[in-house]
């Protein structure tokens, strides 16, 4: 292990793997960046001699940023410290092991590549209210012009794919647009669907909508990927139009049981899955009954948005 006095950290095994020398271990608060060679940022795209069979523009990535996120290099370059595309080609590599450059940087279940880590990010609490309840498996349909933002690989060189900056690829949208005013969206809105089987629901519409916005902007990863517009009203509502006439839950749960669609619940089991779902999978204060919702207003809008650690809003 490093002597107290020396700065370069430890120098053996026991240095780090031994938990009594591990504590004693000084954490520096910021460290210096570890350099060998790596750009700021590049253009990602295809092996030079395979340019021909991929059809996507290059995707701007940011070295630097990425690096301030993860704990180790290994965490993208999972074997050896080289480009991914010295092992990963468009059609596949035994030094690859058969992993193509598309799997190497979209297979979902993997938290080497892009789409794996990025999808680890939805399980945070703030983010999982509406994630957990999405489809899972598939990208969203403008998800690939959102990282292949960069222009097309053949109109580049090698060196003109090195940046130390990604300025001119950047998204545009500081924060999540919506069609509408924020100052135009009802703050609350009264649920009488079911009015016949239980009393109305006063949801805090307002409210959910400026905590949801607060947390995408709070987080570089959520306000990159959630610049289209109405993005944040999309995940309670998931199918149709947003804006000021959004479409209302019952065009597509008004039927208690389809037989055609088995996976689409009836609007009581609709809004018990959405809301309680969301709840749930955000860490908030559990319902205990149905008074919560039904018919005890202030004690809905209370629990609304309180987080593990967090005092109510």
């Amino acid at each position: 292990a490093a002597r107290p006095d020396d700065p370069v950290g430890p120098q053996s095994c026991r240095g780090c793997h031994d938990l009594e020398k591990q504590m004693a271990i000084k954490v520096i608060e910021n460290p210096p960046r570890l350099k060998r060679g790596q750009p700021d940022a590049v253009l990602l795209g295809a092996p030079a001699a395979e340019i021909e069979y991929s059809k996507a523009n290059t995707v701007p990535f940011s070295h630097i940023d990425h690096e301030k996120a993860t704990a180790t290099c290994r965490a993208c370059h999972h074997k050896e410290l080289v480009r991914c595309t010295q092992c990963h080609t468009v059609l596949g590599s035994n030094e690859g092991e058969g992993v193509t450059l598309q799997q190497a940087m979209h297979r979902m279940t993997s938290n080497h590549s892009c789409v794996g880590c990025h999808g680890a990010e939805k399980a945070d609490s703030k983010c999982a209210g509406c994630h957990d309840l999405m489809e899972q498996g598939r990208l969203s349909e403008h998800a690939c012009v959102i990282c292949h933002a960069g222009p097309p690989q053949e109109e580049l060189t090698d060196e003109q794919m090195q940046h130390a900056s990604l300025d001119a690829y950047k998204a545009k949208v500081p924060v999540p647009l919506t069609s509408l005013a924020v100052s135009d969206l009802p703050d609350t809105v009264t649920i009488r669907s079911l009015s016949s089987q239980n009393p109305p629901v006063m949801m805090p519409h307002g409210k959910i909508v400026t905590t949801l916005r607060k947390y995408i902007k709070d987080s570089k990863i959520a306000t990159h990927f959630h610049g289209d517009e109405d993005v944040v009203c999309q995940g309670c509502h998931h199918h149709g139009t947003n804006g000021k006439n959004p479409a209302l839950c019952e065009n597509c749960h008004g039927e208690p049981f389809r037989k055609s669609d088995l996976f689409t619940p009836g609007l009581k089991g609709a809004f018990h899955r959405q809301c309680l779902g969301c709840h749930l999978s955000m860490g908030l204060q559990a319902v205990s009954n149905c008074t919560v919702c039904h018919g005890n207003n202030n004690l809905f809008t209370e629990m609304t948005f309180r987080l593990p650690g967090e005092g109510a809003e």
